[in-house]
């Protein structure tokens, strides 16, 4: 599920699928500056090879980065 508004617009729902979520949390993921929120671990996001990745992944990775 992908939350995305704005303020001065209609109300509407859009049906997508994994990749396009995928797509918008990687997109914030790398706008982030030095937090990432989020209810489950298990969020896809889109990997440097461009496969889309669990977000475990995304932890485990930014853990070994922190400790090198």
């Amino acid at each position: 599920m992908v939350l995305v508004g704005e303020f001065e617009s209609e109300d509407g729902v859009m049906e997508v699928g994994e990749d396009h979520v995928a797509y918008i949390n990687t997109v914030m993921i790398h706008m982030a500056y030095r937090q990432l929120y989020t209810p489950k671990l298990e969020f896809p996001f889109v990997g440097h090879d461009g496969s889309i990745l669990n977000g475990n992944v995304l932890i485990e990775r930014l853990r070994k980065a922190r400790h090198a």
